[in-house]
């Protein structure tokens, strides 16, 4: 019980954080699909329809709870499964330094 309050506590935390596309990044979209660029390491990333859709969100910064409500308007899809999308998509694009953490208080 103590384990399951706690790592709701961190999910809710993690998704209050904002984030934004780094500078570092340029993209191009080819056929509804983003091309991402990243200039430090010279690595190409593609990304999927719903993947470039998020992606676009990223244009100012934003909280991964802004995403999933947009992305609940746009698409047919229980909520948990684009929670869980946003998640890994956040999760990866940010391991990848393709976005950054911004503090709420200067995010937008």
């Amino acid at each position: 019980m103590i384990k399951y309050c706690i790592e709701d506590i961190n999910m809710n935390k993690k998704a209050e954080i904002h984030w934004e596309k780094s500078p570092d990044v340029i993209e191009r979209i080819i056929d509804g699909e983003a091309v991402l660029l990243d200039l430090k390491s010279g690595v190409y990333y593609s990304l999927n329809a719903v993947g470039t859709s998020i992606w676009d969100k990223l244009s100012e910064a934003v909280s991964a709870m802004e995403i999933e409500t947009a992305l609940m308007e746009e698409y047919d899809v229980p909520q948990e499964v684009i929670k869980s999308d946003v998640r890994d998509i956040i999760k990866d694009l940010s391991d990848e330094g393709l976005i950054r953490e911004v503090q709420p208080e200067s995010a937008g």
